[in-house]
C-alpha cells in the first residue's frame, strides 16, 4: 500500500495543480483512515493470534465471498454467472475444508485439526505446577487432570 501511495504521490502533480481537500472532508478522511483501516486491520490481527490456524484458513478464504455479499447488499452490484460460480467453488472448498478433517477424524485417521494424534501412551502435556512440560502416561487408570 505504502508503495501504491508514494507512486500515486509522484503522479498527482503530473495531472493538474496540486490542492489539499476542503475542510468538511478531513473528517470523512480521518475516520476511514483510523477507524476503519487502522482499527480492523488491529482486530484482525489481535484475533489471528488467538484462533486456531485451520480455522483462520476457512475464515480469509471466505473474504471475497463477504465482499460480494457486502457489494450486492450495500452498492445494488450485480453478479455475473462466472462471478457466482466462483462464489459457489470458494464455499464449497470451505465446507470441504471444514467438514473433511471432522469425518477423518471420526474414522481414526486424522486427530484434532487435521494433525494424525499422538501415541495414546505417552503425552506432552504442560504440567501446570512445574510451568514445563514433562511426559506422563495417559490411559483409562492413569488419566491425570493436567494431562489433555
Amino acid at each position: 500500500m505504502l508503495a501504491v501511495a508514494a507512486v500515486f504521490a509522484l503522479a498527482w502533480p503530473l495531472s493538474g495543480p496540486v490542492r489539499l481537500p476542503p475542510p468538511s472532508v478531513w473528517s470523512a478522511l480521518l475516520a476511514t483512515g483510523v477507524v476503519a483501516s487502522a482499527g480492523g486491520f488491529w482486530a484482525q490481527t489481535f484475533v489471528q493470534q488467538r484462533m486456531p490456524v485451520a480455522r483462520l484458513a476457512l475464515i480469509n478464504n471466505m473474504e471475497p465471498v463477504f465482499a460480494a455479499l457486502c457489494g450486492y447488499g450495500l452498492a445494488g452490484d450485480r453478479l455475473a454467472p462466472p462471478q457466482l460460480l466462483g462464489g459457489l467453488l470458494i464455499l464449497s472448498a470451505v465446507i470441504a475444508g471444514a467438514v473433511a478433517p471432522t469425518l477423518a477424524w471420526g474414522r481414526g485417521r486424522m486427530g484434532r485439526e487435521g494433525v494424525p494424534p499422538r501415541s495414546p501412551r505417552a503425552v506432552t502435556c504442560p504440567d501446570p505446577s512445574l510451568s514445563t512440560l514433562r511426559r506422563c502416561r495417559s490411559g483409562p487408570s492413569r488419566r491425570r487432570a493436567h494431562c489433555r
